[in-house]
């Protein structure tokens, strides 16, 4: 199995649906992935995906998706990837990274909520 159709296999069971599954090969067909990385053990397991942003913020990237297959959670890989995508962004120069997810979760990584920049609305 190539790296897409494994990536694509890790989303699609790690979700409910295979919406992440598609959109992270959307994207990558697009030529949107900026910053991609798997995790590794004897196969794909993890992967998490950075893609370009617009704003006049500046350079950015939204993490997303992150996923780890089910019987490989609860194991620190997926805060490993997002800790390794984070300081690959870092390096790439991007100036922001946004992500649409738990904030429960996304908080150890020194995420905020956007309601408290002033700028941002919050939707819903």
């Amino acid at each position: 199995m190539g790296d897409a159709a494994a990536i694509h296999a890790v989303h699609a069971a790690a979700f409910p649906s295979d919406a992440e599954a598609r959109l992270v090969d959307a994207l990558r067909d697009a030529g949107h992935a900026a910053v991609s990385l798997v995790a590794l053990e004897s196969k794909i397991v993890g992967h998490v995906l950075f893609s370009p942003t617009r704003s006049n913020q500046g350079r950015g990237v939204g993490l997303a998706p992150l996923a780890v297959l089910p019987q490989y959670q609860r194991q620190g890989i997926g805060a490993a990837l997002a800790s390794a995508g984070i300081g690959a962004c870092r390096s790439a120069g991007y100036d922001y990274i946004v992500v649409l997810g738990e904030p429960a979760y996304y908080r150890r990584f020194g995420f905020r909520r956007a309601r408290d920049f002033g700028e941002f609305a919050e939707l819903g």
